[in-house]
């Protein structure tokens, strides 16, 4: 059965040399892992991309494979500029190390899909990261996740799930993006 959705580029790693596994967040089934075959839409597959894909879901397979891949949002200033494609992969890193459920959450989805228009359209982009990480820690919250976040300048990320208190992991995050 083909199945056409959008999704979230979370990551995209490299498992030979001709196929890679892409780990998308998707609006209709939360996050889910693909097998893509050859290099043709290796371009599209950046951290942060918004594409619309065509899979076929088939049942017992492990992985799905991707049919199609087109870009859904056309990014104007985030190829262009270093900083937004470096914010860029700092939010595709957070997500893919916090969304690891398949449940289907259109809040969450909708809530990176205008992350990812804010920091293509927005004059000001210093303060992003801390607005992302406080308003992803209400949402994450959620699926049984904790994201604990002190100050602008500086962020300790706690990131680990609520019932293991002795083996969260910290991340600190620094947050210097002047000119």
């Amino acid at each position: 059965m083909l199945i056409k959705t959008r999704a979230i580029v979370l990551a995209c790693l490299k498992h030979s040399d001709k196929v890679q596994i892409a780990h998308l967040y998707t609006r209709e089934f939360g996050r889910i892992q693909y097998v893509v075959y050859g290099t043709k839409w290796s371009r599209l597959l950046t951290p942060m991309a918004e594409v619309e894909i065509i899979s076929k879901q088939q049942v017992g397979k492990a992985m799905p494979s991707l049919n199609n891949v087109s870009l859904y949002y056309v990014p104007k200033q985030i190829p262009l500029d270093v900083r937004r494609q470096c914010m860029a992969m700092f939010f595709a890193e957070v997500l893919f190390r916090t969304l690891k459920h398949p449940l289907q959450d259109l809040e969450i989805y909708d809530y990176l899909s205008n992350i990812l228009v804010m920091l293509d359209s927005q004059a000001d982009i210093q303060t992003l990261p801390a607005t992302f990480l406080h308003q992803l820690s209400c949402f994450v919250d959620n699926l049984g996740l904790v994201i604990f976040a002190s100050n602008i300048v500086a962020h300790d990320v706690y990131i680990g799930f609520p019932e293991q208190v002795g083996l969260q992991r910290r991340i600190t995050v620094h947050v210097f993006l002047q000119l």
